[in-house]
């Protein structure tokens, strides 16, 4: 997993990156970019 330590702005392009998904594979951007645009939705875990 990469780690990007710049922040985007609201309205800016997303860097590439590669996350694990629920499937024990792996998603990139670039993959879901393919299929039409992108909305990232980062939701803050509880503790």
């Amino acid at each position: 997993m990469t780690v990007h330590s710049s922040t985007a702005g609201s309205g800016s392009a997303a860097p590439e990156f590669e996350l694990p998904d629920w499937r024990g594979g792996s998603q990139s951007l670039a993959d879901l970019r393919v299929a039409g645009p992108v909305i990232l939705t980062f939701l803050r875990g509880f503790a």
